[in-house]
């Protein structure tokens, strides 16, 4: 869950903190299929997980 540069959970934290945006729909796009990143995820208000496939194709 990790963007170039800045971490992804950070960026949601940023969003959950700014009253302008606070509301705003925020849905993972992810490769992790791990609980514990799905459950923090959660925890800071992500609102929903896509979880990628590896293959192009499946994609």
């Amino acid at each position: 869950m990790d963007l170039p540069k800045v971490a992804s959970l950070y960026v949601l934290q940023e969003i959950r903190r700014t009253p302008s945006i606070f509301s705003l729909p925020v849905v993972a796009l992810t490769s992790s299929r791990e609980s514990q990143d799905l459950r923090r995820g959660y925890e800071l208000g992500i609102n929903a997980f896509v979880v990628k496939p590896v293959g192009f194709t499946e994609f």
